[in-house]
C-alpha cells in the first residue's frame, strides 16, 4: 500500500517533531538540570539540519553486518519468556 503522504512531506514532520524535541531537552535540561542554555530559533533550526544532513547520509551508505550465532557460555540459563497465557 502506497502512503498519500510523500517523502517530502514525512522530512518536513521529522523535522517540525525534531524542533519540538530540542525545544523540550533544552528546557528540562534548564529547568532540573541547573544549565542556563537559551532556547533560540537558531539553534534549533542549525541542530535540527545537522541531524537530517547525517540521516540522509546514512540513508545512502548501506552497510551490510556479518552475524554469527556462537553458543552460551557453559552453565549459562535461558529462560523462554514468549509464551501466551489466557
Amino acid at each position: 500500500m502506497r502512503s498519500i503522504f510523500g517523502t517530502q512531506f514525512k522530512q518536513k514532520v521529522a523535522i517540525k517533531k525534531l524542533k519540538s524535541l530540542i525545544i523540550w531537552l533544552t528546557r528540562n535540561n534548564n529547568t532540573f538540570n541547573g544549565q542556563r542554555h537559551p532556547i533560540t530559533s537558531h539553534q534549533t533550526i542549525t541542530l535540527s539540519n545537522e541531524y537530517n544532513l547525517v540521516i540522509s547520509k546514512q540513508a545512502k551508505e548501506k552497510t551490510t553486518i556479518a552475524v554469527k550465532w556462537e553458543p552460551p557460555a557453559l552453565e549459562t540459563y535461558k529462560l523462554n519468556v514468549d509464551a501466551s497465557v489466557k
